[in-house]
């Protein structure tokens, strides 16, 4: 009889435990927080949303802050909430209008997107050549250097739209591989005709020359229809080939 008691309560003593153990272990963590610092009661209720925006304007507003400021400007007095955001293309390329904007070089809808509360991020400040934002945020952490933007444009061709040589030399060390990076960034120099920037980056080793931009144009196509003789030059000593 006494061995049967010991039984029992060994089972009591391991088995119960144990199936209380996660009861007791989730009210911890919902009494807790990681200090273990009792955490406040949750009595208010969720607060009433506005219905989310119209995904046809969402998807105006992106398309126009490519390269129409007018427009741009008209849909922010009808939501200014546009400039929040964002439009899935599809596979993970999700694209604000300052996003947009930047990729495309349009400092003025940028600007105007700024003003009225867009998030900068990285890719705006490096093409609005804000030299001091991006090492910032390099520094305090050198992956930034590496993030990728709307349709897989990267810091470095949003540096080789402002044309400031000195932010470019900043980012480069900061890259794994370095190639994908500067036959990117080629077109995006020769977007307003920045000589310097355009020998930089050849010289720091630009494997394809030809490589078209994304609207199937060649650099040395750009540099002639754009009437930069000079680049021109210059791109055809790195071996670019004129289109007959």
């Amino acid at each position: 009889m006494k061995h049967l008691y010991n039984r029992r309560k060994f089972l009591s003593r391991i088995v119960i435990p144990s199936v209380l153990v996660p009861v007791a272990m989730k009210l911890r963590l919902n009494a807790q927080d990681s200090a273990n610092v009792p955490l406040p009661k949750i009595t208010r209720s969720e607060p009433k949303r506005r219905a989310p925006l119209e995904s046809d304007l969402v998807r105006e507003f992106v398309s126009v802050s490519h390269g129409d400021h007018d427009r741009v400007q008209e849909l922010i007095e009808i939501e200014p909430k546009l400039v929040y955001a964002s439009l899935d293309h599809g596979g993970g390329d999700w694209e604000m209008g300052l996003g947009a904007a930047s990729h495309s070089g349009r400092r003025d809808i940028a600007d105007t997107l700024l003003l009225h509360g867009a998030r900068k991020n990285i890719f705006a400040a490096a093409m609005l050549g804000e030299r001091e934002v991006v090492e910032a945020m390099i520094n305090a952490d050198p992956k930034m250097s590496e993030q990728i933007g709307p349709h897989g444009f990267r810091v470095l061709y949003h540096v080789a739209i402002s044309g400031d040589v000195q932010m470019a030399k900043f980012v480069l060390p900061h890259l794994k591989n370095k190639k994908p990076h500067l036959n990117q960034s080629l077109s995006a120099a020769l977007r307003d005709g920045h000589y310097d920037m355009t020998r930089w980056l050849l010289e720091q080793g630009v494997t394809n020359v030809n490589k078209p931009n994304p609207i199937g144009e060649k650099p040395l196509e750009t540099a002639i229809r754009r009437g930069d003789t000079e680049i021109a030059d210059l791109l055809r000593e790195y071996g670019a080939i004129d289109v007959n």
